[in-house]
């Protein structure tokens, strides 16, 4: 799926197991752009797991950290991480689900969700979400 795309690399190890000892735990993603709320992170799906939300708090993906290399990446499940599609015409940036070899690097910076990839925080333009720093959400993470 990804080292077939065209996009850049960014992880050659073998995937991290989970530290099943960490204090932080699964948890949800709920958005808010300018104050008012949007809905919980979820994916739609195949064939591409574009990132949306959903209304209901129990439909939205449930996530976790994984600390790995000095970074943090947010994890679904096994070989499925938040990241981008930096090399999609249509979709340049887009938030999507993709397996661990191109797993983006994630820091909460305040209330925002800052990619270090590429430096940039994420936005929301219609149902879709960027790194592009444009209309940009902030994030709470509410703990399951």
């Amino acid at each position: 799926m990804s080292k077939g795309d065209g996009d850049f690399i960014s992880n050659s190890d073998v995937e991290p197991a989970l530290d099943v000892t960490s204090s932080v735990g699964e948890f949800k993603i709920k958005v808010f752009l300018n104050g008012v709320e949007q809905g919980w992170f979820t994916d739609v799906g195949p064939p591409e797991y574009w990132i949306t939300v959903t209304p209901r708090q129990v439909d939205g993906t449930t996530w976790t950290q994984v600390a790995y290399g000095g970074f943090t990446y947010l994890k679904k499940s096994t070989n499925n991480y938040l990241s981008y599609r930096s090399n999609n015409v249509v979709f340049s940036n887009g938030l999507k689900m993709r397996g661990w070899d191109v797993a983006a690097k994630w820091q909460l910076s305040g209330k925002n969700l800052k990619c270090l990839d590429n430096n940039s925080l994420v936005g929301k333009e219609g149902d879709s979400f960027y790194l592009d720093n444009k209309n940009i959400v902030e994030v709470e993470f509410v703990p399951l």
